[in-house]
Parts: C-alpha cells; structure tokens; sequence
C-alpha cells in the first residue's frame, strides 16, 4: 500500500486501542470507522478537525499547533482525504502543509488477537521542521488519538450493554 507514495518515511507506528483496558468487546476495524462517523472531532487530536467524517476527496483545513508554541507559518495542515471506508484512511498534504505537498499520512485499523489497532505511517515530502520534531509531534498526537478513539469505542460498545462492567 506505501510503494507508490512520494517522499520517504519519516515514521510508523503501532498503537493497541485497548491499551489502557477499556475495550471491553472485541472490535474489528469496522466499529472503528462507526465511532468516526459518529463524532470525528471528538476522537481526533488537530485543532479544526471537522465535526463529522469527510467524504473523499474532501479538503481539510485543520491546524497542527494546538499542542506546540510555534510560528503560525508552520501549524498549516491543509489534506484531502481517501478511505476505503473500511480499514484506512489517508490524508495527503497540499500546498501550506508544514510536511510539504504530496506528504501523506495513511491510518490504518485492524485487529490482532484481542486487540484492535492503529497503525499510523507518514511520508515526507519537503518539511518546514526538522524531522526529529515532526515525529516527535506525530507520535504525541497519533498516541492522543488511540487513546481517545479506544477510551470513545469503550463507552459506546457499553452504551445499555450488560456485558460491560
């Protein structure tokens, strides 16, 4: 799926949704993709995400500095979005995102034993920061959103189940 993207991989990592005990069901990736569409903005850690999940195609302006006390020229993350709707989800950089156009970052879900995961991978184009501090910031954010996104699918498997204690 990451041999005809541009640039070079700048990071990849794995992060266990059910890390912190909270998934209480099992979840396939699918269950992922609902709790998304049922509030994006409440799982995913960019300042001006959207509220509800983006069509394809669709350009979003979200900013990256909702976290760092960096010069504005440098929070701009303006993406398009593609998803199979099922497993992944890939945001490529336009003109203004601090990675450089043509950067892209890929999510994807799946499940391993009884875990489901993320994987999140990002290619580098042309970065306005050094690298060391973009990943750096990918792996504070990407964390953030596991976190987020396990603890959200936790309440709303629960939501009325009498298997959740």
């Amino acid at each position: 799926m990451t041999g005809d993207l541009p640039g070079h991989e700048s990071y990849s990592y794995d992060f266990d949704l059910n890390r912190t005990g909270y998934l209480a069901l099992p979840t396939e990736a699918e269950a992922v993709f609902d709790e998304l569409r049922r509030c994006f903005d409440c799982n995913f850690p960019v300042f001006e995400a959207p509220a509800g999940f983006s069509n394809q195609g669709d350009v979003l302006p979200p900013r990256a500095c909702n976290f760092w006390k960096v010069e504005d020229a440098f929070c701009g993350a303006p993406v398009s979005m593609y998803t199979n709707g099922r497993t992944f989800i890939r945001y490529s950089a336009l003109d203004g995102h601090f990675d450089g156009a043509g950067s892209t970052v890929t999510f994807t879900f799946y499940r391993e034993g009884a875990s489901t995961w993320m994987n999140v991978t990002g290619f580098v184009v042309d970065p306005l920061v050094p690298e060391a501090a973009s990943r750096q910031g990918a792996f504070i954010a990407w964390d953030t959103y596991a976190q987020q996104l396990g603890e959200n699918l936790f309440l709303e498997q629960c939501h009325g189940s009498p298997d959740c204690s």
